[in-house]
């Protein structure tokens, strides 16, 4: 699956360097399986606006600040990348899906497909959550495209850091719950 190529995308791509590697390697997979899941359920979905929130979901993660959900600051990356693509309009929409892609229980129907999307395709990366709905070769294909070379500590730091900076936020529940262990036993693509 090529990324669509528009000047927004294109913002979000020069916005989503602010991540390290393996975060931003993450944010393809991410854009990459929840368009595949949005199509294989037959959602409508805007498919450029999937890729800026997949790239940019978690653009805010690093560093953790004290008292403010990293979500906050990742949707104000992807406004400034929709505001420099001429598409200051569509800023609240991707504002509101990146905030709540990390909502438990999330559901298309109350919450919008596009954050709904942007949390099943990084569970796929995350977790192997619905991988097996994707086509392997997609699969492979995009971790060989993207690899997850030091993504999995990353992002368990990234995940400790944010639920010790936002104590009753959403990543402290994850935390309590057991995803780190989870995110650490995950083999994405988990059919080699």
């Amino acid at each position: 699956m090529t990324l669509p190529d528009s000047r927004l995308v294109r913002e979000a791509q020069d916005a989503a360097l602010c991540q390290s590697s393996a975060l931003l390697a993450h944010g393809y997979r991410t854009a990459v399986f929840a368009r595949a899941l949005a199509q294989i359920d037959e959602v409508d979905v805007d498919d450029e606006h999937l890729v800026v929130c997949g790239l940019l979901h978690d653009a805010g993660l690093v560093p953790a600040v004290i008292g403010e959900d990293f979500t906050i600051r990742s949707a104000r990356i992807a406004e400034s990348a929709a505001r420099r693509a001429g598409q200051e309009a569509i800023a609240p929409r991707l504002r509101d899906a990146i905030c709540v892609h990390t909502t438990i229980g999330i559901e298309v129907e109350r919450d919008g497909a596009l954050g709904a999307y942007t949390q099943f395709g990084a569970m796929v990366d995350l977790v192997g959550l619905r991988e097996r709905h994707l086509p392997y070769e997609l699969v492979s294909r995009v971790v060989d495209d993207h690899p997850r070379a030091g993504f999995t500590a990353e992002i368990i730091a990234a995940l400790g850091a944010e639920a010790r900076a936002v104590p009753g936020g959403r990543f402290a529940f994850l935390r309590c719950v057991g995803f780190a262990p989870a995110v650490r036993l995950s083999s994405v693509p988990s059919r080699r």
